[in-house]
């Protein structure tokens, strides 16, 4: 199982901080609900706006947990 999938099982809510803003936001709190591989992003769920929402891998700066950060490359860009 690798940190993310570790992360969605074990974190019941995260906050986002984004590259791009989302709806003015650069930062998001919620819980994700799904992991797409294939597609690299996230099915998470936005406390802040109430919606579900996809979110590209390659759009998160990183991701924080309570007191722990992850902050990796999720998709090489080129």
């Amino acid at each position: 199982m690798d940190l993310l999938e570790k992360l969605k099982e074990k974190s019941t809510s995260v906050t986002l901080e984004l590259k791009k803003p989302y709806r003015g936001l650069t930062s998001v709190y919620g819980t994700i609900l799904d992991i797409d591989k294939g597609k690299h992003s996230l099915l998470f769920y936005t406390v802040d706006f109430h919606v579900v929402e996809h979110f590209n891998l390659k759009d998160i700066d990183h991701i924080a947990a309570g007191n722990q950060l992850l902050s990796f490359i999720f998709v090489k860009e080129d």
